[in-house]
C-alpha cells in the first residue's frame, strides 16, 4: 500500500530446476488438475492462424518438452525492441505481434510463447 523507499530492503526466494532434458522429454501430458483448470485455458477468441501457427511449429516435436524448444526458438527470429507501434485498437496482441509487426519487447515474446505453447 506504499511505495518503497531508496533504503527499503527485501528477500526473494527463486526455485531453479535442475531436471535434465532426457528427464523433460519424458515427464509427459499428465498434469495435475489444477495445472490444467488454471494455466492451459485459452479465449475462444485467439485467431485461428495463431493457433495453426502453432502445430505448424510443433508439427514434428514428439514431446511437449520438444514443442517449447521449437516454438522459443521460433520466437528468436522475431527483433527484440522496445521501439514499435502499438497495436491497432481491437487487434489481437498476440496475433498482431507474431504476424504483423513481427518484433517487440518481452512482454510481446512472453505472451506469444504462452499462446503458442
Amino acid at each position: 500500500n506504499r511505495r518503497m523507499g531508496t533504503d527499503t530492503r527485501y528477500a526473494v526466494q527463486t526455485s531453479i530446476s535442475i531436471a535434465t532434458d532426457i528427464e523433460l522429454r519424458r515427464a509427459g501430458t499428465d498434469y495435475p488438475r489444477w495445472v490444467t483448470d488454471q494455466y492451459l485455458q485459452l479465449p475462444d477468441t485467439v485467431p485461428d492462424r495463431v493457433r495453426q501457427l502453432a502445430e505448424d511449429i510443433t508439427r514434428e516435436a514428439e514431446t511437449s518438452y520438444d514443442k517449447a524448444l521449437l516454438i522459443t526458438n521460433y520466437l528468436r527470429r522475431y527483433e527484440h525492441t522496445h521501439t514499435i507501434e502499438r497495436p491497432p485498437y481491437n487487434a489481437d496482441g498476440v496475433d498482431y505481434f507474431l504476424f504483423e509487426q513481427r518484433k517487440g519487447y518481452s512482454d510481446y515474446f512472453a505472451s506469444s510463447l504462452a499462446v503458442l505453447l
